[in-house]
């Protein structure tokens, strides 16, 4: 899942540190507080990728959900939940995606993300 995460959100396949042990490299970067997971039923339902971490903001660098459960709610209420918990420690979560995503978009719209930049870079205020 982690690598077809990856070339759906990037377009390509990730460098091969990362895939050379691709559960290991996930499980570090879950225990960094680098990834977060949402599993349910014993598969992966919701991955986020923590990008630059500042105390004012924090930037989400992924966002990816199986194409078999999407439209379930596992976004929504996945990144509610991390929102508030990121929220707690900073005053700021920013994101980018592409303009093409538009159901990313209604998705981060629905959670109080707001378009900053026309390359539809997306704030969240804090608390």
């Amino acid at each position: 899942m982690y690598i077809s995460g990856y070339v759906e959100e990037h377009g390509f396949a990730p460098p091969t540190t990362l895939t050379a042990d691709p559960r290991a490299s996930l499980a570090e970067r879950v225990t960094e507080g680098q990834e977060y997971l949402i599993e349910h039923g014993g598969a992966i339902v919701l991955s986020v990728s923590i990008g630059v971490v500042t105390p004012e903001v924090v930037t989400i660098e992924s966002v990816y959900i199986p194409p078999e459960v999407r439209g379930q709610g596992w976004g929504l209420h996945g990144l509610r939940a991390l929102c508030r918990r990121l929220l707690e420690a900073h005053e700021c979560i920013a994101l980018k995606v592409r303009s093409s995503n538009t159901r990313a978009i209604r998705l981060y719209q629905k959670l109080g993300f707001i378009k900053r930049m026309d390359s539809c870079l997306l704030y969240r205020a804090s608390r």
